[in-house]
C-alpha cells in the first residue's frame, strides 16, 4: 500500500465510522478530517468533495481486495463487505445531492460492462440494442441491491446474489472475461482493468 492508498484508507475508515453516529447526508468534510487528524487541504489533495469520498468506498474495497466486481466471489465478497458496514451501506439509497452514490455507481458499471462486451461491435443497431440489454441489467440489479439494503439486509447475500446472475442478458453471459460465476477467471497483469476509477496515480 503506497502513502496515497493509506490516506485514502484513512478517510475511508473515518467516513465509515461516523455513519455509525451520523446520518450519511449529513456528514462534512470537516467531520472526515477531524476524524483523521489531518488538515482540510490535505482532504482535497485525494477527493473533489464530500461526495466524491462517499462514492469511492466500493473502489477501495474492490482495490484492497483484488477481487474482480464482474466475478461470482468478487460481488460475493462485496455483498458481506456491505453487510460489515451495515450503518453506511443502509443510508446508501438515500444519499442525495450532486453525484449521488446511485448515479455515480451505475455510471461505473456501465462504462465497465460497455468496454467489455461491446468494444468489438461496429454495427450501430447491434450496438444499440446490446447496450439497452446491458443497461436494463445492471438497473435492475442495482435496485434489488437497493432493496435488500432499505430493508435492513434480511435475505442471505447468496439469494440476491443468485438473483442477479439468473438475470443476466446472453450477451454477458457468453462474454468470457465478463463471467460472474468464473472462479477460474483470472486477470492478466497485462490485461487492462474493466472497471477503473479516476483514482489511480
Amino acid at each position: 500500500m503506497t502513502s496515497r492508498d493509506f490516506v485514502r484508507h484513512a478517510y475511508c475508515s473515518a467516513l465509515l465510522a461516523l455513519c455509525k453516529k451520523k446520518n450519511l447526508n449529513k456528514i462534512t468534510v470537516n467531520d472526515v478530517v477531524n476524524e483523521v487528524g489531518t488538515a482540510r487541504q490535505t482532504f482535497y489533495n485525494y477527493f473533489r468533495d464530500i461526495n466524491d469520498l462517499i462514492c469511492y468506498i466500493p473502489a477501495a474495497f474492490y482495490a484492497e481486495s483484488h477481487n474482480p466486481p464482474y466475478t461470482r466471489d468478487g460481488i460475493k465478497a462485496s455483498l458481506y463487505y456491505t453487510l460489515e458496514n451495515k450503518e453506511y451501506f443502509s443510508q446508501v439509497p438515500y444519499h442525495e445531492g450532486q453525484n449521488s452514490f446511485r448515479e455515480t455507481y451505475l455510471r461505473w458499471m456501465k462504462e465497465g460492462c460497455y468496454a467489455l462486451a461491446l468494444k468489438d461491435i461496429t454495427d450501430e443497431v447491434e450496438y444499440l440494442q446490446k447496450r439497452l440489454l446491458i443497461d436494463g441489467y445492471i438497473y435492475a440489479s442495482v435496485e434489488l441491491y437497493y432493496d435488500w439494503c432499505k430493508e435492513g439486509m434480511k435475505w442471505p447475500p447468496e439469494l440476491l446474489l443468485d438473483a442477479v446472475f439468473e438475470m443476466r442478458p446472453d450477451i454477458l453471459r457468453d462474454y468470457d472475461t465478463l463471467d460472474f460465476c468464473g472462479e477460474s477467471y483470472v486477470c492478466r497483469e497485462d490485461e487492462a482493468y474493466p472497471f477503473e476509477f479516476a483514482y489511480s496515480d
